[in-house]
């Protein structure tokens, strides 16, 4: 019997240690899962906030002088086509600019038959001329 007992002991012991190994070895497996997963998270965590800063830190910045010649010079230009128009549809230039948000920024010089649309804004003057040319000219 002691031979049995000794056996059963043994039996005993391989498992319990069988059972030691095993859950170590889950333990270590979840960890590496685990360790992959939460780096991916706090690598797009941080990509996320990082375009999130960006995203703030431009929309606080003011425009940069080119964003506002093209703006300007689409302004003169819109502000040129009523004025064609209005002069072809009544035969003479119009008092002034249609809207006041346009008037605000587009200043309307009318000499004879010939008109000047000059606008400013942040150091950037955006002119057409008399003569119909469109300048820009940007302060330093």
């Amino acid at each position: 019997m002691s031979e049995h007992k000794d056996l059963s002991e043994l039996i005993n012991q391989a498992q319990t240690e069988a059972v030691a190994k095993a859950q170590a070895a889950s333990t270590v497996a979840s960890k590496r899962i685990v360790i992959p997963y939460a780096l991916i998270f706090y690598g797009l965590l941080a990509a996320v906030t990082a375009y999130s800063i960006f995203r703030l830190a431009s929309a606080l910045l003011p425009p940069s002088q080119q964003d506002i010649d093209a703006d300007l010079k689409a302004l003169v230009k819109e502000s040129q086509q009523f004025v064609e128009q209005s002069k072809k549809d009544t035969g003479e230039l119009p008092k002034s600019l249609p809207h006041a948000a346009l008037a605000s920024v587009i200043d309307y010089e009318v000499r004879d038959k010939e008109y000047k649309l000059s606008g400013f804004v942040s150091g950037v003057r955006v002119t057409l001329d008399w003569d119909k040319t469109i300048k820009t000219e940007i302060e330093k």
